[in-house]
């Protein structure tokens, strides 16, 4: 049995995974998954699994907030060993999965992070390779469907592009659990504070913000580091404050002359210790592409209500 038990939220949802690395599930009549981790907590994600006492053939889909190699990892596992399953993805996520450069990429980033939860001790055992590592996405999810798991579980689905251009966002409307994927950046809860991941457009990112912070939660469920309870409307609104907060200071400080570079190492190493199973030149990589959306959309007065 895995040490890193299951995290019971609601008599219906469960985080399964680890802190960083969740996946979510949703009981109904019958179970869905939410997005997919990393390929090397799929034996921790059994062993969870069988704790909760939810067998395997019970669970028939998998949601995907985004096709985003940490959210993606368990896919050609649980496809290969539970072929019963299907996925599902937004049409942007179909696109790019289907991309043999973006495979690639994945293995290589998944093969690095599960060594690391190795290394940490996190997990004890992972998987063998998969034969086949393509991504076959069975139902494509529009802004506004609604997945219906029975016994009133009922799972409406948002398009919240901006962090990545296939991102949903998912609202359990029973008992108001609001998946969010990584639309509200990444938080991190021992600074209490957000690094926003406009990665694929700011104007986007800002309102999908908005339009989250429009819908009816009791608790929001991110993509990483689990549930927030409380006010979800607070929630959302201090990370599109904090949006706001890190777009000006990227513009001030770049705009002023300072180097790049010494910008991009500083924020890095903020936020590494806060994800610290990730790649630190990933890290860095990010951090640089928000100065570059941040310089794109400097122009921009519209992008954060007064």
């Amino acid at each position: 049995m895995s040490t890193l038990a299951p995290r019971k939220i609601t008599d219906s949802f469960f985080q399964l995974g680890t802190p960083f690395f969740p996946v979510y599930l949703s009981l109904g009549q019958e179970a869905m998954l939410i997005d997919g981790g990393i390929g090397g907590t799929f034996f921790l994600v059994q062993d969870q699994l069988k704790e909760i006492g939810v067998a395997p053939a019970s669970i028939k889909t998998v949601t995907l907030t985004h096709c985003h190699n940490d959210h993606i990892g368990l896919i050609p596992h649980l496809l290969t060993k539970w072929p019963h399953l299907k996925l599902q993805a937004s049409a942007s996520a179909v696109e790019t999965l289907a991309k043999e450069a973006v495979v690639k990429d994945f293995l290589a980033f998944d093969q690095q992070v599960t060594a690391t939860l190795q290394a940490k001790h996190v997990v004890a055992q992972v998987p063998e390779p998969v034969t086949d590592y393509r991504f076959r996405v069975d139902t494509v999810l529009e802004d506004g469907q609604v997945l219906n798991l029975g016994n009133g579980i009922r799972w409406r689905v948002y398009a919240t592009p901006g962090h990545s251009h296939c991102e949903l966002s998912l609202l359990e409307e029973k008992e108001g659990t609001l998946v969010t994927g990584d639309s509200t950046g990444l938080y991190m809860p021992e600074v209490d504070s957000f690094w926003p991941n406009y990665f694929a457009s700011l104007p986007k990112y800002c309102a999908s913000l908005v339009r989250l912070r429009t819908l009816t939660a009791t608790r929001v469920a991110l993509g990483h580091y689990g549930v927030i309870e409380g006010d979800p409307k607070a929630f959302l609104g201090r990370a599109l404050d904090q949006t706001r907060d890190y777009h000006q200071e990227m513009l001030r400080r770049t705009g002023s002359g300072e180097d790049v570079g010494t910008l991009v190492a500083e924020k890095a190493k903020w936020v590494q210790p806060n994800a610290e199973t990730m790649p630190h030149q990933l890290t860095e990589m990010c951090c640089q592409l928000l100065i570059k959306q941040s310089q794109k959309n400097a122009d921009r007065t519209d992008l954060f209500p007064a």
